[in-house]
């Protein structure tokens, strides 16, 4: 981050806790260095799509009858031809309506949004209480399984 850039920045952030007399602990890092590793992040174009390809193949390796998966109108281009050659994956893109006014849910988005909605009924999906990844996966897991369980059961 320049200069120019922090002196800008610096009188927007609300002072420390500690220098206010409100008490609190120092803080623990430079704010121009956390506010610069953000621009980092930021700058590097670091976005969804980036990670499409990995996570695509992993899904492949681990879900290999898997054979059409919708995304959002970001991940147009070379994702969706090289998912169809390497992978032999279709890739739908789900775009918006040309005559869409105002908010309009996209197609298939509501799948997505109760899948999630059916996993956070469950306490610990709700925040993110896990500290390992793989611990958080199994609590999804359980998660699903309930709900699949109580589905089953009422046919």
């Amino acid at each position: 981050m320049t200069d120019a850039q922090w002196t800008t920045l610096e009188p927007l952030l609300p002072h420390p806790g500690n220098q206010c007399g409100k008490g609190g602990q120092p803080e623990l890092h430079c704010r121009r260095a956390v506010l610069g590793a953000i621009f980092y992040i930021v700058r590097g174009g670091i976005a969804h799509r980036d990670g499409a390809h990995r996570l695509l193949a992993a899904m492949r390796a681990k879900f290999s009858t898997v054979r059409l998966v919708w995304a959002d109108g970001g991940y147009t281009g070379r994702l969706v031809a090289w998912a169809k050659t390497v992978l032999a994956v279709i890739i739908r893109i789900v775009k918006r309506s040309d005559t869409a006014t105002g908010f309009e849910v996209p197609a298939r988005h509501w799948v997505v949004e109760r899948t999630y909605a059916w996993i956070t009924k469950h306490r610990r999906c709700v925040r993110d209480y896990e500290t390992r990844p793989d611990h958080h996966e199994a609590v999804v897991h359980i998660a699903v399984i309930a709900v699949m369980s109580r589905r089953l059961a009422r046919t």
